[in-house]
């Protein structure tokens, strides 16, 4: 599950699938935040503000950053 805590409080909780655990949050510059699913999931997703789901998608650039959990560095698809 990922959490929102807005600045006066509000909470938000967002459940993942079953055997997932998200690690390596960040906020995009499209408003949208992006996670790793750690575990047996392997998966990269997408929160947007209003609180959908889904999963990795290209840049506006049309490459696709990650990062590999236990690995040096980032890499990039495209």
């Amino acid at each position: 599950m990922i959490g929102r805590i807005t600045t006066n409080g509000v909470l938000s909780e967002y459940p993942l699938a079953h055997n997932t655990s998200p690690f390596g949050i960040t906020a995009g510059p499209d408003g949208n935040v992006w996670f790793t699913e750690y575990a047996s999931a392997g998966k990269i997703g997408e929160i947007t503000p209003q609180g959908t789901i889904t999963g990795i998608t290209a840049g506006p650039d049309g490459n696709i950053w990650f990062t590999c959990t236990g690995a040096i560095g980032a890499y990039r698809l495209g």
